[in-house]
């Protein structure tokens, strides 16, 4: 169980502060999922209210939470039908997050049942509080379609400027092109959030150049759209097997239009945070966290970024003394940490086992140290206990090094790790800069 019960300085960008209700089973077995269930909420900026379930109505009346937050137990069923009693009660709640824990068991009903409740998600044990946070940030309320991009490829002049006006008056930023050519030389310096492309054009039918973009890795989970007067069948399903993702009939519809686009880019968000992130900390991956610093640096608003190696010390003897049960918890715990302490634009992942990278942009190696002892007095005030009600305390090392920008990346993460060794060497639980 995580003790800390520290708030978050990360608001929710939609709104100044969210709240939620926790309903949970309140038995002994079922209380460190549900406090990782707090931690996770109040990580993401969400102030959360437990009650029980004889509770739940009235902390709703109380509170005026639009998020309920549900502990599933060995009879989910019983938990269901309270979640469409509140429902009923409380028309005004946007999202209902069903918790299984180690004991729940889910018939085939159950699932449908939740299925069939608008805006509810279900998350099994090990549900990152990233994976949470996505689901807040796409689904609540609605999804805000200003300043997307889309990328418009249309040799036709006036379907292409009928297209656009529909997609700027609902918020997006579109860059039009008339030439294949030409939308592939701004695709060098620029990643769209989508692609609409028309399939017949004189100087590059639409699935050449979805094959041309689908040749560069970054490219590959971007969604395309072809837009086409293109009825033959055939046709289209040939051009979609070329590597795009839906085909649709010109002219477009205006009301719906702009919200099939949204509901693309929401989908293929998802799925590169699925594929981007560790599945146990919600956290970039070691790729992804790579790629993220290499994209920062490239960035004209960024000068300098300080990136950090943490490990946690003496992990082997947790998962040797606790089990790896619990090791696992740890794990998850100072990954909140980090996400609730450091801000919106740091850069946060799981290099590999207890090893974490942090990026720190316009951060100086000084202001990087503070800031990590910081976070490491946190983590060590953390009580942590296992199965058999045992109780412990963790810390870690860090390394702090320096990378300016044209900087090489592979050196600075050599001398963040050496840095890192030093700390180790020194007695470990701190912090070291690069020198």
């Amino acid at each position: 169980m995580i003790e800390d019960r520290k708030q978050s300085s990360k608001p929710h960008p939609e709104q100044d502060r969210l709240s939620a209700v926790l309903c949970v089973s309140g038995t002994q077995d079922t209380l460190a999922h549900e406090d990782y269930i707090k931690d996770s909420l109040h990580a993401l900026g969400i102030d959360s209210v437990e009650c029980t379930t004889s509770e739940l109505l009235y902390t709703l009346d109380e509170s005026k939470a639009k998020i309920l937050a549900i502990s599933l137990d060995a009879k989910p069923s019983s938990a269901i039908d309270d979640a469409k009693v509140a429902l009923r009660e409380f028309p005004d709640i946007q999202h209902i997050k069903f918790f299984q824990n180690k004991d729940t068991v889910l018939t085939v009903d159950d699932r449908i049942q939740i299925a069939e409740i608008q805006n509810a998600f279900l998350y099994d044990t090990d549900a990152s509080f990233v994976k949470i946070w996505n689901d807040l940030k796409y689904h609540y309320d609605e999804f805000d379609a200003t300043g997307l991009n889309v990328l418009l490829v249309d040799d036709s002049m006036t379907e292409a400027y009928q297209t656009k006006m529909i997609l700027s008056e609902a918020g997006f930023v579109v860059n039009d092109f008339t030439s294949p050519l030409e939308a592939y030389k701004h695709l060098s310096g620029n990643t769209p959030d989508i692609i609409v492309v028309d399939l017949h054009m004189p100087e590059m039918n639409g699935d050449t150049f979805v094959r041309l973009i689908r040749q560069h890795p970054k490219f590959i989970g971007l969604p395309v759209v072809y837009l086409s007067n293109e009825t033959d069948g055939a046709v289209r399903n040939r051009a979609v097997s070329q590597g795009a993702d839906d085909f649709l009939n010109k002219p477009v519809n205006q009301a719906t239009f702009p919200a099939y686009i949204t509901n693309r880019i929401i989908r293929a968000r998802e799925q590169k945070v699925k594929m981007d992130c560790d599945s146990l900390t919600g956290l970039l991956n070691h790729s992804a966290i790579l790629d993220e610093i290499e994209h920062a640096k490239g960035r004209a608003d960024i000068k300098s970024i300080s990136v950090i190696m943490l490990d946690i010390d003496h992990f082997k003897s947790v998962n040797d003394t606790y089990g790896h049960q619990t090791g696992d918890v740890v794990i998850r715990a100072i990954a909140v940490l980090l996400t609730r302490m450091l801000r919106e634009g740091d850069l946060i992942g799981r290099f590999g086992g207890e090893e974490f990278l942090v990026a720190l942009p316009n951060t100086s190696n000084e202001n990087a140290n503070i800031i990590m002892d910081r976070i490491l007095s946190a983590f060590r005030e953390l009580v942590f206990d296992d199965e058999k009600g045992r109780t412990f305390n963790c810390s870690f090392s860090a390394g702090v090094a320096h990378l300016e920008m044209g900087g090489d990346i592979e050196a600075t993460l050599a001398e963040a790790d050496k840095a890192l060794y030093a700390a180790k060497g020194q007695g470990r639980n701190r912090v070291v800069r690069a020198s």
